[in-house]
């Protein structure tokens, strides 16, 4: 990915599904163990299941560039670089490690062999679009392998949306614990990325009651995005990240929300293409807060009219409650 100018905007992605013609594909569940939870952290293993053409799973570590796993990521998957290896905390064991870049070639010649001779391999994580969609493609980028990694990979697919979709609203939380003991049974949380993978692919199995994972599954298909599609949202994810820290002062001081909707607000403004140098400039150049109003919801109308989805996760929100938030906090900052 090439480095962005300071005043490029980029904008959420339009969802992009895979065509009709391309879905005879091999469906692989996977997961990433990262050195924390931003957009931005590196990979510390990859694991993946594969349900056919045998039932396999893949397993690799990664020892970090930076060799650094952050003290929260540390204590939750008990994993921690010491004196240049990783060291299983639980046990107390040097774990087998590879640089970056040939875990992921290791990852991509054991996805070449599951995709056997179907048109492609979508993989499914959970929470994907959060953490390890972005995490996965900037190792990519950094090591020039996005073409030949799509080359094998076709789409993406994010369970956690299709979870989100269930209308039965019978689920305490969405995360993969409390799911798989909702549908399946026990299990133990050990957060160790090939057996999230494995376990991923027995919750969808149950869930959808079926013997093996397809597209032919409409919520499976309707959550799968090409693979081009899923590197713009990592581009716009990046971006996010960055212009939501300089646009937070807006909400600051909004003690009555949650901080779920304070981030969607500011969503809305991002994803409208305002951070906060253009939205204060705005402000500045308008002949009243009536003109400043309306030159906002219109922006904000635009992007719902045309970007709003899982992807841009703006929804939940009236565009007034958006336009209303930024007025206040220019009317104190006055004051």
């Amino acid at each position: 990915m090439a480095e962005l100018a300071t005043n490029d905007i980029i904008y959420p992605p339009r969802e992009e599904l895979l065509c009709k013609e391309c879905r005879n594909c091999v469906v692989i569940t996977y997961d990433l163990e990262t050195t924390g939870l931003c957009s931005d952290d590196e990979i510390v293993q990859i694991g993946a299941y594969a349900h056919v053409p045998s039932r396999e799973l893949f397993s690799q570590y990664v020892l970090p560039h930076r060799r650094r796993i952050h003290v929260d990521a540390s204590a939750k998957i008990g994993l921690q670089v010491c004196a240049g290896s990783l060291l299983d905390t639980r046990t107390n064991e040097v774990l087998p490690t590879v640089p970056e870049a040939e875990g992921l070639q290791q990852f991509l010649t054991w996805l070449s062999y599951q995709r056997a001779d179907s048109h492609g391999v979508v993989l499914v994580s959970h929470g994907a679009i959060f953490l390890d969609i972005p995490v996965l493609m900037g190792a990519l980028w950094r090591h020039h392998m996005q073409q030949d990694f799509f080359e094998v990979v076709k789409g993406f697919c994010d369970s956690n949306a299709i979870f989100q979709e269930d209308k039965c609203k019978r689920h305490k939380s969405l995360s993969l614990q409390s799911l798989y003991e909702d549908i399946v049974g026990p299990r133990r949380e050990v957060h160790r990325a090939e057996g999230d993978a494995r376990d991923l692919h027995t919750l969808l199995l149950r869930h959808f009651n079926v013997e093996s994972l397809s597209l032919d599954i409409p919520m499976l298909e309707r959550y799968t995005y090409t693979s081009p599609c899923m590197e713009h949202y990592a581009e716009w994810k990046l971006y996010l990240d960055v212009e939501l820290v300089g646009l937070r002062n807006i909400v600051k001081d909004w003690k009555n929300q949650s901080e779920r909707k304070k981030k969607i607000i500011l969503k809305n403004l991002v994803a409208a293409g305002y951070n906060m140098q253009n939205v204060q400039r705005e402000y500045a150049l308008s002949e009243s807060k009536l003109q400043f109003k309306l030159r906002l919801k219109n922006n904000i109308q635009r992007m719902k009219n045309e970007r709003e989805s899982y992807l841009s996760d703006t929804a939940g929100v009236h565009i007034n409650e958006v336009v209303n938030t930024v007025v206040r906090y220019f009317t104190r900052a006055q004051q």
